[in-house]
């Protein structure tokens, strides 16, 4: 089964692939879609999220692939920017390695470099977010305080959290916490800006130092007064960044 995805921006500019967070959906770059009308951008559902609900998640490797073959499909013979958060930059670091000769260049945050210590950490998540799933109010919060939905997006949010499985989301959550930046990603030569805001946690911040330090053509960036959902409550200051990466790379 094929990914669902959302089109915007100039029909004839350069292509930004947006792949979201666990959890999210497509429509978590609007701030992003709205600023980047110069280019053509494509917000992705993965799956088991949104309008993908209905395409089982397998794994990281298996969802990478299918994101190459919505890009071969649609764009064929195009190196195209690729822009990730959260699960969405685990997928990105994915795809550079496995594909590196389909991007120009790729923007990530809020990724994390080395397992879990405790294998506690991946426990709590699921059970808070089985919680807040539970918990109308708590839903509510989320959409206004964390990604400042209004009206139709709000409910969009609630309806793809609702559809959403715990078993995707457990699988999920237990894979990305076994990532490991590893050797291979030494040869990886695709332009990579690394962020994390400075109110993330620790290890999700050492990303921004420790990437580079592997892969020849990557930078990191510590973001001030930014949490991990930036793009949604400081999106000037993520487009800003978003678009000097992409048109240094163009």
């Amino acid at each position: 089964m094929q990914l669902y995805y959302e089109e915007t921006g100039a029909q004839d500019a350069p292509v930004i692939v947006f792949i979201h967070g666990i959890g999210a959906g497509s429509w978590m770059w609007w701030e992003q879609t709205e600023e980047f009308e110069d280019y053509r951008c494509i917000n992705v559902d993965l799956p088991g999220h949104g309008n993908s609900v209905d395409v089982p998640w397998v794994s990281v490797d298996d969802t990478a692939g299918k994101i190459i073959q919505l890009i071969e499909g649609n764009f064929p013979g195009e190196r195209v920017h690729i822009v990730g958060l959260s699960l969405g930059g685990h997928m990105v670091m994915e795809l550079i390695l496995k594909y590196p000769g389909m991007f120009q260049s790729a923007f990530v945050s809020g990724i994390t470099t080395r397992p879990a210590i405790n294998w506690l950490t991946g426990k709590i998540q699921i059970y808070m977010f089985e919680r807040m799933k539970n918990n109308p109010k708590a839903v509510e919060r989320l959409a206004e305080e964390r990604y400042r939905l209004e009206g139709e997006r709000k409910i969009q949010f609630k309806r793809d959290l609702d559809k959403m499985s715990m078993e995707t989301y457990s699988e999920i959550v237990d894979e990305v916490l076994r990532f490991k930046l590893h050797d291979g990603f030494r040869t990886v030569d695709v332009p990579l800006m690394v962020t994390a805001g400075e109110d993330e946690s620790a290890i999700i911040k050492e990303s921004v130092f420790e990437i580079p330090e592997m892969m020849p053509n990557a930078s990191g960036k510590l973001i001030p007064q930014a949490g991990h959902g930036w793009n949604v409550t400081m999106p000037k200051t993520f487009n800003k960044e978003c678009r000097h990466w992409i048109e240094a790379h163009a």
